[in-house]
């Protein structure tokens, strides 16, 4: 995979480093104690891969290094509808996603659009529990199947 990294103090317009078969992007000409912003781009990465965090303050001492690992464990891009025990789209409506294999995944908020769809990116091969904000609360558990990576279509999701 490719990355591209970009900085506020060394290239205003393009990238400054970039990985390749060669090896890890460096960027040898940061000034010393001086706050640097860099953000990491991969431009080419499959769907459903997560980056995590891509802009990183740097603040380095002199002839000092910094590793920057990017990247998460997700590989999914989830979608689906929503729909209630009679068949009936849920339109517009907020919930949250959490993960029930891995407590310190962080939840994720849902959405449902007027027709029910819903779109999540950043998850991983699991168990989750989609919990509806509504009134009374509703819930349901679903699963990703452990060798699902890029888009996994849920189909048609009852809430009962």
């Amino acid at each position: 995979m490719l990355f591209t990294l970009t900085s506020n103090q060394c290239n205003l317009y393009g990238y400054v480093a970039q990985t390749s078969f060669f090896g890890s992007a460096v960027v040898p000409d940061l000034s010393s104690y001086t706050v640097t912003t860099i953000r990491v781009d991969a431009p080419n990465m499959p769907l459903g891969y997560d980056l995590g965090k891509t802009i990183f303050s740097l603040l380095p001492s002199y002839k000092s290094g910094t590793v920057i690992v990017v990247g998460t464990e997700a590989t999914v891009f989830l979608r689906g509808v929503l729909k209630n025990s009679a068949g009936e789209v849920i339109a517009l409506q907020v919930g949250q996603v959490t993960s029930l294999s891995d407590p310190n995944w962080s939840p994720v908020t849902l959405f449902t659009n007027k027709v029910g769809k819903f779109a999540l990116l950043g998850l991983k091969p699991g168990r989750y529990e989609l919990k509806l904000f509504t009134d009374p609360p509703q819930s349901k558990i679903f699963e990703i199947p452990a060798d699902k990576t890029g888009i996994y279509d849920l189909g048609n999701l009852i809430i009962p």
